[in-house]
């Protein structure tokens, strides 16, 4: 059996489940709740899709390590200099960073740890850097997969 992705999107969109979803997209309950299902999932997959500002910081991130390794410098890019590099304010790179892409950070409003995507790891002191994780996905931008 193969589903109508539009469909299942559109029926994740309704918020209804059931006969009424059925009668709405003239499908019946059964098929309108799995439609309703892999609506759901669907979107979930797609919130892990990457913005253009997250591959943006990551790129810059990484030719900005190339630059400075091949220089002979060892240090990590500093974030306001990311930020400068894309045209960006100053706190760019990293309210960028902080929103999904870092790696573990600790929340004092709820007390807990939060785990990003894992992609960049953001220090106190401003300098930024790729994780093994963000370099894989940098390596596969650059091949075209």
């Amino acid at each position: 059996m193969t589903l109508d992705l539009a469909l299942a999107r559109k029926a994740k969109r309704t918020g209804l489940t059931g006969h009424e979803l059925g009668r709405k997209l003239g499908v019946s309950h059964g098929e309108a709740n799995t439609l309703a299902d892999v609506g759901r999932k669907l979107a979930r997959i797609d919130g892990y899709a990457l913005t253009a500002g997250e591959i943006l910081v990551m790129k810059i991130i990484a030719a900005a390590t190339r630059e400075g390794l091949s220089n002979g410098a060892t240090k990590s890019p500093e974030s306001r200099c990311v930020s400068t590099k894309a045209g960006k304010s100053r706190g760019w790179c990293a309210a960028t960073v902080g929103k999904r892409l870092f790696v573990s950070r600790h929340n004092r409003v709820t007390g807990r740890a939060e785990r990003g995507l894992g992609f960049v790891e953001l220090a106190g002191n401003g300098y930024v850097w790729l994780t093994p994780a963000g370099w894989a996905v940098i390596h596969a931008m650059e091949s075209g997969r």
